[in-house]
């Protein structure tokens, strides 16, 4: 797992074992969240934006969702490593389906999640 320290607090101070820990896939152009729910209780989303013409697709992370949908959503700090523990959480989880398989392909640039996604999708499986 990846170095506490060194990702946006709100991720480092989330306590393990995570009661649920779940990806989603939007049509925007491919952004993606991941919604935790802590041990004790706690819920985060951390939403990462791919929207359609965006110059550096997946280079940021927003706390809560959307920053287009609510002006109050704030941008994580340290990007690249939150979405690295972000990926390593939702590979831990052990939760399959699409959406997952989809997160964690955009998160890290994984060619092996992406044709697993695409896999699941001919076989059927819903996300």
């Amino acid at each position: 797992m990846s170095d506490r320290s060194k990702v946006d607090p709100a991720l480092a101070q989330m306590q393990t074992p995570y009661r649920t820990v779940h990806g989603a896939y939007y049509t925007d152009g491919g952004s993606v969240s991941v919604e935790i729910v802590d041990h004790r209780g706690q819920s985060q989303i951390f939403f990462v934006s791919a929207k359609i013409n965006d110059p550096r697709p997946y280079s940021h992370v927003y706390l809560g969702g959307d920053p287009e949908q609510d002006p109050n959503i704030r941008e994580a700090r340290f990007p690249d490593a939150t979405k690295r523990m972000l990926a390593d959480i939702l590979k831990a989880s052990g939760t399959p389906g699409r959406e997952n398989d989809i997160s964690i392909a955009a998160l890290t640039g994984s060619t092996y999640y992406s044709t697993r996604a695409v896999l699941r999708g001919l076989l059927g499986e819903s996300p």
